[in-house]
């Protein structure tokens, strides 16, 4: 694929242009993939439904669509619309019900990419993240019939203990609680959350009180310590947008979503 066939590269940066810019880097992924041809067809408003306010926010949505492999885009049975919602109780979400992504209206905004250009990826934009994170939920849903599949637990040391006596138990087994890691995140990642966002991590944590095995815990984002479902969407986005150092973080996660998820295809980011 020729460069200038990269449709509406430069109307998406330039939806950007005050800063924060897009990084160089993830603006150069419209050129790095150049020679993969159909693997990167570019998706459009013919293959998946939505729903925007305006052109410029459905054209940011299918640029960053078109960067996610094909099948788990057009062919996701699990995935029916991407819709940018006025709510701001939120910034976005799967819903495993009826299949729809939402997106809150305020990630397309200067004043917010100001306040938070990033989430858990340095040098990814929050909307880019955010969106390729819900669409991992929708990818684990198509491939296991669940968000909470139990090849991905077993591997990766998660637990759902029965009651306090397990609890006791795994800790002495070297399990750490989501709290417990959640409560000792970093301070410069617990700046970047609301207090609204750290009620409903920890509201979402005290649903199931996940542990997991302290050797096999998450070293590629904090959120992937809430609950094996975001530890799975977590190692489904940077694999896709932090190829490279992904494998340094976490070896066993990216050969997970290597081999079971992406048949083997590398993102070059």
């Amino acid at each position: 694929m020729k460069k200038n066939q990269h449709l509406n590269t430069q109307k998406t940066i330039d939806i950007y242009k005050e800063k924060p810019l897009i990084p160089p880097r993830i603006a150069n992924l419209y050129d790095k993939q150049k020679d993969m041809g159909s693997k990167r067809q570019l998706v459009t408003d013919k293959d998946i439904k939505i729903i925007t306010e305006n052109g410029k926010q459905k054209q940011i949505i299918l640029d960053i669509l078109s960067k996610l492999p094909r099948r788990h885009v057009v062919d996701n049975k699990e995935l029916k619309s991407i819709i940018v919602t006025d709510d701001n109780n939120f910034l976005a979400k799967h819903n495993n019900k009826n299949g729809n992504i939402y997106l809150s209206k305020k990630l397309f905004t200067l004043p917010y990419q100001a306040k938070r250009p990033f989430h858990r990826i340095r040098g990814v934009p929050s909307l880019i993240e955010l969106l390729s994170h819900e669409i991992g939920h929708s990818v684990e849903k198509v491939s296991y019939g669940t968000n909470d599949n139990k090849q991905w637990i077993e591997k990766f040391g998660w637990v759902y203990p029965k009651d306090n006596n397990e609890v006791k138990t795994l800790s002495q087994r070297g399990y750490s609680s989501a709290m417990y890691n959640f409560n000792n995140i970093s301070e410069n990642d617990r700046n970047t959350l609301d207090q609204k966002d750290i009620q409903d991590i920890e509201g979402k944590i005290r649903e199931r009180y996940p542990m997991q095995k302290d050797k096999k815990r998450n070293k590629i984002s904090w959120y992937g310590l809430v609950s094996p479902k975001e530890d799975f969407a977590e190692s489904y986005c940077n694999y896709i947008f932090n190829n490279k150092n992904m494998f340094s973080l976490g070896p066993e996660r990216y050969e997970f979503i290597e081999d079971e998820i992406m048949d083997g295809e590398v993102f070059d980011s």
